[in-house]
């Protein structure tokens, strides 16, 4: 991975931490309402999708074989999912706390 990549992936990665960090402290307030815990994870799976949409391209310039650049990408898309899913659990866990 080239260091700009690199670099932006650690950003991404950074900015998944500070997002997700906002969105448990609004889950565990029991009165916030869900239109602003939605937003907020809504914000989470943008910096998320960023970070993917970073190493999808750093997949998509290596000189992979079509069989291996689909193994390799739905790799990729099944850690997307698993992230996301959660984050889902999580706060559906700080909610029924």
């Amino acid at each position: 991975m080239t260091p700009e990549r690199t670099r932006a992936v650690q950003e991404a990665e950074r900015e998944i931490l500070k997002r997700l960090d906002a969105l448990f402290i609004l889950a565990e307030h029991k009165n916030t309402d869900f239109t602003d815990i939605k937003n907020g994870y809504q914000e989470v799976v943008d910096a998320i999708s960023k970070k993917y949409s970073i190493l999808g391209s750093e997949l998509a310039e290596k000189q992979l074989s079509d069989f291996e650049l689909n193994v390799q990408s739905t790799e990729l898309q099944k850690q997307f999912t698993a992230d996301i899913a959660k984050v889902a659990v999580t706060i559906d866990a700080i909610r029924e706390s």
